[in-house]
């Protein structure tokens, strides 16, 4: 279970984040998404692991029970990312690109998208996740009392032999705004 948390931590440091969509359409523009630039931090990741035998699993991990682990995302309007952080293995700076489809949205939400990540971290994580080069996850965004958050989840490939006795895995990561 350890490995698997470590392991778990590193793919969260291999991740990234998107934007928001500024205004509902069937087919929306793509644009800077301007409520999403800018630093984010991971606070929480979730784990749903579907077994071969009909039961499911659920782990929840808090950064704040972790508190040498921090990871930061940093998206740019030009469509370029950063990663940083600490993943328990010492601190890293990753850069990638970043694409946001909105299928639908309001304004500071995004009920529907999918955000795709490109670059060595992304393909390192992808690797994992789908086994190709792109990593791509589904999004949500919006605000709360606690100010500006977005979801996003993964769907892991289980054929890769990293999650035995799976029929399904999804790793749901939270990321709040700095």
């Amino acid at each position: 279970m350890l490995k698997f948390k470590i392991m778990t931590l590193l793919l969260a440091s291999l991740l990234s984040t998107a934007s928001m969509c500024s205004k509902e359409e069937d087919n929306p523009i793509p644009d800077s998404y301007a409520s999403l630039l800018g630093k984010w931090n991971l606070v929480a990741y979730n784990i749903e692991k579907e077994l071969t035998n009909g039961n499911v699993e659920y782990s929840n991990w808090k950064a704040s029970e972790h508190p040498p682990i921090w990871i930061h995302w940093e998206f740019e309007s030009n469509g370029a990312f950063t990663s940083s952080g600490d993943g328990g293995q010492g601190v890293f700076v990753e850069h990638g690109n970043w694409a946001l489809e909105v299928k639908k949205g309001g304004n500071n939400t995004i009920e529907d998208g999918t955000l795709t990540l490109t670059g060595p971290a992304a393909k390192q994580a992808a690797t994992l996740f789908s086994g190709g080069d792109e990593h791509a996850g589904k999004i949500t965004a919006g605000t709360d009392n606690a100010g500006s958050y977005f979801f996003v989840t993964y769907e892991a490939n289980v054929t890769t032999g990293y999650f035995p006795g799976a029929k399904k895995v999804f790793f749901i990561y939270e990321y709040r705004k700095l």
